[in-house]
């Protein structure tokens, strides 16, 4: 083993798991679950209404996907 491999190792590691620990909601537009900058894409005009659900009550709907809360667009 080389002491330098198993550190990069360790930084990939590291590394990926703060991507996968995001802090982004989930999106949905139009019932359809998107991406947060797909969400961010929208222009203003075209959106009728935004509902955001957190808490406890995003997770009774969604699960631990919902834990750091859900935005619903509809255009």
């Amino acid at each position: 083993r080389l002491t330098g491999v198993a550190a990069q190792r360790a930084a990939a590691d590291y590394q990926s798991r703060q991507v996968a620990a995001s802090d982004e909601p989930l999106f949905f537009i139009d019932g359809q679950e998107v991406d947060a900058p797909t969400a961010r894409a929208i222009a203003p005009a075209s959106i009728e209404t935004i509902e955001v659900i957190k808490g406890a009550a995003a997770v009774t709907i969604y699960g631990e996907r919902g834990a750091r809360g859900v935005v619903h667009i509809t255009t």
